[in-house]
């Protein structure tokens, strides 16, 4: 996966034509490295400490960026790519590959028992259960106002059942796409009015995020000192 990570970012510069390009703010071909080379990088990096939520991010980003590739290309046409297709797609291929075999290692690790106590069990339960109710209501609370915003709800949704799973890469995904969220949110030329209930929400949601990494800081607790707690 990261040799194939490298090739995406080293050939992302290229990927798109410059006057379609994301960040265009830094610069259309920098923005495009930035945009769609330094993820797939950054989620390699992310499976070598968590393969199995790191396998699960490589096959979706490879597959939505297959997606986004060929749909741009049928809309716009087939100049739309600097870079020859059967390259774009040989490579995205060779990531989903890499995000399976990460998944398979990750699942087919033994892991080291533990038991957490009934108290660090409601904390999770209960960082789940706000992070999805949040998510609620952001959904039913500005569906009718701006529909398009329920697309960022999905993989919030994602993150937090990666979260139920695996308590730490969970939280941390968490925190960045909070952190994401307040960036957006802050550059919308929306009325502060329509601002502050999401900004109430990220906040909720960034709780339910170190509830989860405070679960699996107990985790790791546990399994360095190879006992069990009593349940």
């Amino acid at each position: 996966m990261g040799a194939a990570a490298l090739g995406i970012i080293a050939t992302s510069y290229f990927f798109y034509e410059p006057r379609n390009f994301p960040l265009g703010y830094v610069g259309a071909q920098l923005g495009q490295l930035i945009g769609y080379g330094v993820p797939a990088v950054a989620i390699a990096a992310f499976a070598w400490f968590w393969p199995e939520t790191g396998g699960i991010l490589a096959i979706l980003f490879g597959l939505f960026q297959l997606w986004r590739f060929e749909s741009m290309r049928m809309l716009i046409g087939v100049h739309y790519t600097l870079t020859p297709a059967p390259v774009f797609y040989i490579l995205q291929g060779l990531f989903i590959g890499g995000g399976i075999l990460s998944l398979i290692a990750g699942l087919l690790k033994k892991p080291i028992p533990y038991t957490l106590t009934v108290r660090d069990r409601r904390m999770q339960r209960a960082a789940t259960i706000i992070a999805f109710t949040t998510i609620a209501i952001f959904v039913i609370a500005y569906i009718f106002i701006y529909p398009p915003l329920i697309f960022f709800a999905i993989p919030a949704l994602l993150i937090v059942i990666i979260a139920w799973a695996w308590p730490t890469p969970g939280g941390i995904l968490m925190l960045l796409i909070s952190v994401t969220g307040f960036y957006q949110l802050s550059n919308v030329g929306w009325e502060i009015s329509w601002k502050w209930p999401i900004y109430i929400l990220l906040t909720i949601f960034v709780g339910s995020a170190v509830m989860h990494l405070v679960v699996a800081w107990k985790i790791r607790r546990l399994r360095s000192t190879g006992k069990l707690s009593s349940s």
